[in-house]
């Protein structure tokens, strides 16, 4: 199952980055599951997406 209609899933390249969202460009992010998954890009399955976030949100990567 793939990240339904959610876009791409990211976290900011630059650690501890606490612009907005929105304010953070694309060349500043980091679309981690591409980079892991190139294949597959965000339509890997839901379990893998899910560990590969969990992963980043323990690496203290992340925003809001």
């Amino acid at each position: 199952e793939s990240l339904r209609n959610d876009g791409r899933v990211w976290v900011p390249l630059r650690e501890g980055d606490d612009r907005p969202p929105v304010d953070i460009p694309d060349a500043e992010r980091d679309f981690f599951l591409e980079r892991r998954y190139p294949a597959f890009g965000n339509l890997v399955p839901r379990d893998v997406a899910s560990r590969a976030i969990t992963a980043e949100i323990r690496a203290g990567r992340g925003v809001g």
